[in-house]
């Protein structure tokens, strides 16, 4: 209504914000948003609208963008006027992608006031950046990725002699999907069975047999995302996810000496009415070595069991498949990207080096993933699933659902908590204490000294019960 309001006025009249019956005073002078910042948030905002993974041609001039990019203007600077007022302690948002709620990070960045950012995965997750831990990054996510990297290598991959047996634990139950995000889907065909590399050789034939692959030849599969998901908030080295995708379905069809499953998001139907899956599917159609498919279609054993190499942006198999030993190159930055778990490209040439680096060293029968990259993968599974996920009935976890049992799990607690025994106050306070990047269930500096420190040489036999 406020947006409504002024956009009818023609800024006609003063911006006034009132929060509680109290007007805000006149706001201090913060950088408003730069020309191309506002032109990335409408661009993307409309492309996620709109459900398509990019905007035709002369776009610029399109009454819808610049209608939205109106708006956008007019939101950005409500957002400047409240937290340029200097009462705002935090900004406290459920997302930080579009205009509703990423113009509303960028005003907080500007303005110097920290940004939360809680996320339902499991109990309560909360990434948050401060003003002074800044790094340069040009995004949010950006800036984490870099926090996260370092806040992993001194606190978790320091402590891994301690922590091998808790990520043994998770990698367990990440196999049986156990704790996964909300978003993902569940059931047997989520489920991981294969328990040794001999369990992975005897269905690899199969699997090859039902998509019409070679079995001797290693499989490459590439990760198509959300294609109008987000776009521009982490470091991206293509245009836009469709392009990377479209391009990287044009190499595997030059690269014929491997298979390659190319795979379609989960949700796709939300993200895109375009059919642009499905037009590249039938593009390629008289391909052999590629094979097009709905990823919901096919069983997490059976993937598993044939990938040698998988290919993404910035999605979740990045950090999952490598903990059970596949390789994963990243075309972009996700939260995870600076934690070493995976191949992560600078820019296109380097990413064309990667894959090409790749596939020869699978050709010639030598492993792509080390060691070390494994190990890493698991201990992220258990920061990701364990440390940074604060267990409390103030937030029941997700799969509490359906709704009444979730209410009363809350209902009950809330009756019960005190201040100076709840997970979630503690866990805020430790965080906002040490300006770190994110909730944990513990002080992660001060892992337990009586914990099982094992010898490194343990290292290569840590996980002998899940590797596949």
């Amino acid at each position: 209504m406020l947006v409504d309001h002024q956009l009818a006025t023609e800024g006609r009249e003063e911006l006034r914000l009132s929060v509680a019956g109290h007007e805000l005073p006149r706001p201090r002078r913060i950088p408003r948003i730069t020309p191309a910042e506002l032109d990335l948030n409408t661009v993307a905002t409309l492309c996620r609208l709109e459900l398509v993974p990019r905007l035709e041609e002369g776009w610029a001039q399109d009454p819808a963008y610049l209608d939205r990019r109106r708006r956008g203007a007019v939101l950005s600077a409500i957002y400047d006027h409240l937290f340029g007022s200097g009462d705002a302690v935090a900004f406290v948002t459920s997302h930080v992608d579009y205009d509703q709620w990423g113009l509303g990070v960028l005003a907080a960045q500007r303005a110097g006031v920290p940004v939360i950012n809680p996320q339902s995965t499991g109990s309560l997750k909360a990434y948050t950046l401060f003003p002074e831990t800044a790094r340069g990054e040009v995004t949010f996510r950006a800036e984490l990725t870099r926090q996260i990297g370092a806040a992993f290598e001194r606190d978790v991959w320091a402590q891994r002699h301690r922590l091998r047996e808790r990520a043994e634990l998770v990698a367990w139950r990440a196999k049986g999907n156990f704790g996964r995000p909300s978003w993902w889907r569940a059931g047997a065909r989520a489920t991981l069975e294969l328990s040794n590399a001999t369990e992975r050789r005897q269905l690899r034939a199969h699997a090859a047999a039902r998509f019409g692959l070679d079995p001797d030849r290693p499989t490459v599969a590439v990760f198509n995302h959300a294609v109008s998901d987000a776009l521009w908030t982490n470091r991206e080295i293509f245009a836009n996810l469709a392009d990377w995708f479209e391009q990287t379905v044009a190499f595997a069809s030059v690269t014929r000496h491997v298979n390659w499953l190319l795979l379609d998001h989960p949700s796709q139907i939300r993200y895109d009415r375009t059919n642009f899956f499905g037009n590249l599917a039938e593009r390629y159609a008289d391909q052999p070595h590629m094979v097009f498919r709905p990823s919901a279609t096919i069983s997490k054993n059976l993937l598993w069991s044939l990938v040698d190499l998988g290919v993404t942006v910035r999605g979740s198999v990045s950090n999952e498949m490598p903990a059970y030993g596949i390789p994963v190159i990243q075309a972009g930055w996700s939260e995870w990207s600076d934690c070493g778990l995976s191949l992560v490209a600078s820019d296109q040439t380097d990413y064309w080096r990667l894959l090409d680096d790749a596939i020869d060293t699978l050709l010639a029968g030598r492993p792509v993933i080390t060691p070390e990259q494994v190990e890493r993968a698991r201990l992220w599974l258990w920061f990701y699933r364990s440390a940074t996920d604060v267990t409390s009935a103030l937030v029941p976890h997700w799969d509490v659902w359906p709704a009444p049992y979730l209410l009363r799990t809350l209902r009950v607690h809330m009756a019960q908590v005190e201040s100076d025994g709840e997970p979630v106050f503690s866990a805020v306070e430790r965080m906002w204490r040490e300006r770190a990047p994110f909730l944990t269930r513990y002080p992660l500096r001060h892992v337990a000294a009586n914990d099982r420190i094992a010898h490194p040489s343990e290292a290569a036999h840590a996980y002998p019960s899940i590797l596949v």
